[in-house]
This record gives C-alpha cells, sequence and structure tokens, in this order.
C-alpha cells in the first residue's frame, strides 16, 4: 500500500511493513517506526511520539574521502547563499571547494552539462575565497574571467557545457554540489581540525553548524593519538566537560558517547579557581587538561563517515 516518502527525498523502492500495516490508526499516523519485537517489521506512528531514531547521511558520490551531493532543482534555493544553506541544514555541509583539476574533472563527471554553482565567491572582502574555509590553491576560469561584470558578479559556477568557472550575479538560481570535507579518517570517523581560536562552546556549535559534527571524543590511546597528530603542537578544544553545578567532576563527552578512556596531565583536573569545566589537549604533550571553557582555542571536530 503506497502511503510514504523518504525525508532525505530519495525514492521509496523498499519497505518492510507489519502485517495490516501501514493502517492510519485514528487518522493521524504519519511517521513511521521499526517495531519493538525481533520481527525489524515497520508500523505508522502519530508523529507526536517520542521515541529514540537513526540519523543517515547521504552521500551520492565519494573522492578522496569527501562526500559529494549534486543538488537539482532546488525549490527554496533562488540564490547563492540559499544553496551554501542548504549544504549545511541538509548535509552538514558546504558548496565544494575544488582544490585541483582531478577533483575539478571528478566534479564536472557527475553533473552534466548545466549551470552549477561552487563555493567560490567575493562578496565578502573582494577577493575569491572557499564557502568552507579552506586556501584557493586552484582556479579554472574560463577566458577573461572572473570579470565582475555590472559590478556585480560575486559568485562562481561551472559554465553551461564547459569544466570552466564564470562569475556570476549570486542571486541566480541553478543546480549546486554540497562538499563534505574529510581532512583525517579513522575507523569509520571523519575529524576536522579547525584553526580559529574560540570558546568551548562557540566551537561546539561552530562543529554543529560547519561540518554536521561535534567537538571530538576520544575512546583510546590509539584515537588520542590519530588527534595528536592531526593537531600538531596547537592546543586544541576537545568534547569532555562537566559544565554545570550538578555535574561537578562527572565528566561527560558533548557528543552523548560513553567511556571511560582518559588521559589527564599529572594533577589534572584540578578545577583552578572553580571555574575550569572544559578540557583540552595540551599543546606540549598529547595529555589533558582542565581549562576555562571561556577561554579561546582551537579545536577538533568529529562525526560518522556517511
Amino acid at each position: 500500500m503506497p502511503c510514504c516518502e523518504w525525508s532525505d527525498g530519495t525514492h521509496v523502492d523498499y519497505t518492510n511493513w507489519n502485517t495490516n500495516e501501514p493502517n492510519k490508526a485514528s487518522g493521524n499516523e504519519a511517521c513511521v517506526h521499526f517495531n519493538v519485537d525481533s520481527s525489524n517489521t515497520w508500523n505508522d506512528k502519530d508523529c507526536a511520539a517520542e521515541m529514540k531514531f537513526v540519523c543517515k547521511s547521504v552521500c551520492s558520490h565519494e573522492w578522496n574521502g569527501n562526500c559529494y551531493n549534486h543538488v537539482v532543482n532546488c525549490q527554496i534555493c533562488a540564490s547563492w547563499q540559499d544553496a551554501e544553506s542548504h549544504c549545511k541544514s541538509e548535509y552538514g555541509a558546504h558548496l565544494v571547494s575544488i582544490r585541483s583539476a582531478e577533483e575539478n574533472n571528478f566534479v564536472k563527471g557527475f553533473i552534466g552539462a548545466a549551470r552549477t554553482w561552487i563555493g567560490l565567491s567575493d562578496h565578502t572582502n573582494g577577493t575569491f575565497e572557499w564557502s568552507d574555509g579552506t586556501k584557493v590553491s586552484y582556479k579554472h576560469w574560463g577566458s577573461s574571467q572572473p570579470d565582475n561584470a555590472g559590478d556585480g558578479e560575486d559568485c562562481a559556477h561551472f559554465m553551461e557545457n564547459s569544466d570552466l568557472w564564470n562569475d556570476i550575479d549570486c542571486v541566480t538560481a541553478m543546480n549546486f554540489i554540497c562538499k563534505s570535507v574529510c581532512q583525517y579518517q579513522w575507523h569509520g570517523n571523519c575529524y576536522n581540525y579547525v584553526a580559529i581560536s574560540k570558546t568551548w562552546q562557540k566551537a561546539r556549535r561552530y562543529c554543529r553548524n560547519q561540518y554536521g559534527a561535534h567537538l571530538v571524543s576520544i575512546h583510546s590511546s590509539e584515537e588520542n593519538m590519530v588527534v595528536k597528530r592531526l593537531i600538531g603542537e596547537a592546543e586544541v578544544w576537545i568534547g569532555l566537560n562537566d559544565r554545570g553545578n550538578s555535574n561537578e567532576g562527572r565528566y561527560t563527552w558533548s557528543d552523548g558517547t560513553q567511556g571511560d578512556y582518559r588521559h589527564w596531565k599529572d594533577n589534572a583536573p584540578n578545577d583552578y579557581g572553580d571555574n575550569q569545566d572544559c578540557v583540552i589537549v595540551d599543546d606540549n604533550t598529547d595529555k589533558w587538561n582542565d581549562r576555562d571553557c571561556e577561554e579561546e582555542r582551537t579545536f577538533v571536530c568529529k562525526k560518522l563517515v556517511p
């Protein structure tokens, strides 16, 4: 019995309903859940009911550890900024940054002939920058581009029927590519070091908004070394904290994961001044120390690989 659609927009080509389901009981069962028994069948349910859930990241194309999603005919994306916002909200990503001729060829290979937004723009300071903050080390402009025609072309796109780029008015609707960047992969997780100093709470929010991630949680000495290799000599926030008076001394990970691995330096944590509730990896060692959450540090974000 056809009834439903996936929230990520993918085609419904498989269902596993329980007997006599879906039945729209009481006329208000519009959401679906796994049955709690061992049958793994599905049932429709009132969407206001509370239960656990599973998240899934969609990845249409993968290359060099990065995930690319090609968005076509987005009805609510009337501009470059709308496209960037869609990448953030739907994929925890950014409009694509392109770092080499090989990556340019890879992306062009799946977008077809249509004009397509990329993440390059100069609408903030007059210099073209990638929206994900990566360095502009490669460019592939068309002849005489960018030309800022009419003094209002601040965003870049693939030209129609071409692998070359052009600048254009940012308030234009077109297809676009979202790219999730992964600096380092280990055991199914993606780690990104952010070399911008922020308070612990702002760093946590940045991980969520920019990568769909959390401040890094560390669950073994091997994972601790992965993080240390990524950050070098930097002193960085991690997700461990005992924020809130009721949690003093009870350290938990901000991503909700469990685990008793700790790697404190000598005499830490000591809650010096009664206000050290967040944790860093020390700059001189791979050991941890508690610090004031309002101090500004660089940080590492972590999420599951799609």
